[in-house]
């Protein structure tokens, strides 16, 4: 983990709000993080609990984890924004 002064962490936080809302959500919150849930989960039920996954079974974690990232994404923009306000 890389340590960042405050004017760094600032200027980060200032360039994730430049590109814009959705495509923060889309990014961290679909991409990132919704999408590495879903495939976790289907390698766990595939390997850990050893259950047959179908296609539809892969379909409906994307759709699932995809709308959680969604909210997700939603949640930390809303922190981005509290810190930058409270720097």
């Amino acid at each position: 983990m890389v340590l960042l002064s405050k004017k760094e962490e600032r200027k980060k936080l200032e360039n994730l709000i430049e590109k814009g809302k959705w495509n923060y959500v889309f990014e961290y919150g679909v991409v990132r993080w919704g999408f590495s849930v879903a495939l976790f989960m289907i390698l766990f039920t595939k390997f850990i609990l050893d259950e047959k996954i179908t296609s539809s079974d892969v379909f409906v974690y994307f759709i699932i984890f995809g709308i959680c990232g969604i909210l997700f994404g939603l949640w930390t923009w809303s922190n981005i924004n509290e810190k930058i306000k409270a720097k």
